[in-house]
């Protein structure tokens, strides 16, 4: 069974050089595959 791995939209922004907010709005138009919403629970 292969294990997911998840990241922050901080992480992501981080890892690729990017603002936290374009994480964001390319999760919201579905340009990252695999992506998915988590709350902060």
């Amino acid at each position: 069974m292969k294990m997911l791995e998840y990241i922050s939209a901080p992480e992501a922004a981080k890892k690729w050089g990017i603002s936290e907010r374009r994480v964001q709005k390319l999760c919201e138009e579905k340009r990252i595959p695999g992506v998915g919403k988590f709350s902060r629970m």
